[in-house]
């Protein structure tokens, strides 16, 4: 306990405050129904009704937030590192939102992921859910390219664990670390119970990863699949379309007519297809390394790429 960080955000612990004291409730509410029933006693609905306590009423005016708010920390805007994301999200991203990232297959979803996480982690503690590859796959072909990595101390790999109950738990935990910034890797390999309907399986992740990182003000990036019909939205889950703050697609770039590869190894297309951060879409082809598998601007230019205003429907 000594050894923890501390947090200056009391918000974060309100949850599972909440969720122990109904535990508590619940417990005392059963052993009083249990007694009467040893007991011989009949409890009447109403009798019931009156151990149960009225809902809370102590509800906030925009003044007391606003007092509130004055007394909360800063959050800070994260730099990606890459120079053309940065520029599309005004300088990096803000906390407390869902990002969806997605891709034709092949593309570099991970790739995309993994060099932002990294660059985060020089200065900010981070966490990567490497649920796709193993750890030692992704150590070792770091480690290669990069041998200097080995001493970053800011990065915690989980690779384990995969049903949405328990990532959900680790979550927690690595934001009482100090932990600010997640990569999943990826959607389909998160776990959940045996629903009705696919549909409300994978909206289950999604409902949850975005209300931890609202409630945590942290920001988590979760790589995801898409159909060939539906490339707009998550596979399976259209809310979890709904559920993200920002949704950003990476696309292969044909090659030109007469080679005999169908797409450029060395280009992308990044498309920012939903941005409730800056409200701006943005599309721009970048230049994909093939062997470090990074990603950089394909023309060094402070001309603006592509991007168009739009406004809440």
């Amino acid at each position: 306990m000594l050894s923890a960080n501390p947090s200056t955000n009391v918000f974060n612990y309100i949850g599972e405050i909440q969720n122990r004291y109904k535990i508590q409730e619940q417990t005392r509410i059963a052993g009083m129904l249990s007694q009467k029933a040893s007991e011989g006693e009949v409890v009447e609905v109403d009798e019931i009704l009156s151990y149960i306590k009225d809902a809370p009423t102590n509800f906030k005016t925009f003044h007391g937030w606003a007092e509130d708010v004055d007394n909360m920390p800063v959050l800070p805007k994260y730099e990606t590192g890459i120079s053309f994301l940065d520029r599309a999200l005004d300088g990096g991203f803000n906390m407390a939102q869902l990002v969806l990232l997605s891709g034709e297959p092949e593309a570099g979803k991970t790739s995309m992921g993994v060099q932002i996480l990294e660059n985060v982690s020089y200065g900010f503690k981070t966490a990567f859910f490497c649920f796709e590859f193993t750890a030692r796959q992704y150590i070792t072909t770091k480690l290669k390219s990069c041998p200097s990595f080995r001493e970053n101390e800011n990065m915690y790999i989980i690779n384990d664990g995969y049903d949405i109950g328990t990532v959900a738990d680790r979550i927690r935990a690595l934001a009482k670390m100090g932990v600010k910034f997640i990569l999943i890797d990826s959607q389909m390999r998160i776990d959940v119970f045996k629903a009705r309907s696919m549909e409300e399986e994978e909206s289950e992740k999604f409902s949850t990863l975005a209300k931890l990182a609202h409630s945590l003000e942290i920001l988590i990036i979760l790589i995801v699949q898409t159909s060939k019909t539906d490339s707009n939205n998550p596979m399976g889950s259209k809310k979890g379309g709904h559920e993200s703050s920002i949704t950003i697609r990476i696309e292969h770039v044909k090659s030109k007519s007469g080679e005999q590869r169908e797409f450029d190894p060395s280009k992308r297309v990044i498309i920012i297809k939903k941005n409730k951060q800056t409200g701006k879409h943005f599309k721009e082809e970048v230049a994909f390394d093939i062997n470090t598998r990074r990603f950089k601007m394909m023309y060094q230019t402070r001309q603006p790429s592509q991007t168009a205003d739009f406004k809440d429907g």
